[in-house]
């Protein structure tokens, strides 16, 4: 049966929860990405149609948490060098309850619908926002508003 197996590789990752819990730990994610060249990453993971995903504790235990629950994940920053990215925003996000998280988004876009709002209107679920150390997967039911930072 080991022939039908996935492999999976262990990734840290830290979930801020809309409570305000933090769980750190890890994920296994696939090798391969289902619609996209490359290992699948943390939003692959996050945009996935199944509500549960496993999550290994420090001390070794496991939970499935919901994606629902998430106001945002932080994990490694994945690079797809196949994806030149022609935009990027500085933007802070400030989530429902007040908390702030600035970083930045990329996106490549049809000329005419290049604006920051045209990218948002078109996002899924989960939105991919950059910072100098992490990649997080923002969970867009919990955020307020983006607002545009200026250089």
């Amino acid at each position: 049966m080991k022939e039908y197996q996935v492999q999976k590789h262990r990734r840290p990752i830290t979930l801020f929860l809309v409570d305000g819990l933090v769980l750190e730990g890890w994920v296994f994610l696939s090798e391969f990405a289902a619609d996209h060249q490359g290992p699948e990453g943390l939003l692959d993971l996050m945009l996935d149609p199944t509500p549960f995903f496993p999550l290994e504790l420090e001390d070794g235990s496991f939970r499935l948490v919901g994606k629902s629950g998430v106001a945002h994940a932080r994990g490694a920053v994945e690079h797809h060098p196949e994806v030149p990215y022609e935009l990027t925003w500085e933007v802070r996000v400030i989530f429902v309850g007040g908390d702030g998280l600035p970083g930045a988004l990329h996106a490549t876009l049809p000329p005419g619908q290049q604006r920051l709002q045209d990218y948002l209107s078109q996002v899924p679920p989960f939105l991919p926002l950059f910072t100098d150390q992490f990649q997080h997967v923002i969970n867009l039911q919990h955020v307020r508003e983006i607002l545009p930072l200026t250089k």
